[in-house]
């Protein structure tokens, strides 16, 4: 006998159906004596999957992923974007300051990567994009051992 398994949608999952309490994960550290006592792969059903959205930079992929996370009852990651480097906790964004800095300082984003791909300053762009996708990365694997579901954006994509 041959078992295997997929992805189910709200519609089609069975009534009443509830997915085990998580692990707070936030709050609590899961060390080595919670391992013993509490074992992550209970909390997995057919959805405990990674599920990566992927194209070029033009699209709709965010609105499609919210979609399919949604009707898959899974967590959606946004994909990485440069906010969170250019952006200080003040709200200031160094964007605006690009036309008073000599071009090599210029702070790029996606927009100006795809202007003008040959830039120097590009490999800094994807460099840092890479960096943060690395990081979601590891926050997605760690929020579906300790909940069991989740849907994101690729970690190696241009």
């Amino acid at each position: 006998m041959q078992h295997k398994r997929g992805i189910v949608g709200k519609a089609l999952r069975e009534p009443g159906y509830s997915r085990p309490a998580p692990f707070p994960y936030k709050e609590k550290e899961y060390t080595f004596w919670r391992a013993l006592l509490d074992d992550t792969t209970q909390r997995f059903d057919e959805n405990s999957k990674i599920i990566v959205v992927d194209g070029p930079p033009t699209g709709n992929k965010d609105k499609f992923a919210k979609e399919l996370a949604d009707e898959l009852d899974m967590f959606y990651i946004p994909g990485a974007n440069m906010d969170s480097i250019y952006v200080n906790e003040y709200g200031f964004d160094r964007r605006t300051i690009n036309h008073k800095l000599p071009q090599i300082f210029h702070s790029v984003d996606i927009e100006d990567f795809l202007r003008n791909p040959n830039r120097r300053a590009t490999t800094r762009l994807q460099f840092h994009l890479m960096k943060i996708r690395f990081t979601q990365y590891q926050d997605a694997i760690n929020h579906l051992l300790n909940t069991g579901m989740l849907l994101t954006r690729k970690i190696i994509c241009q």
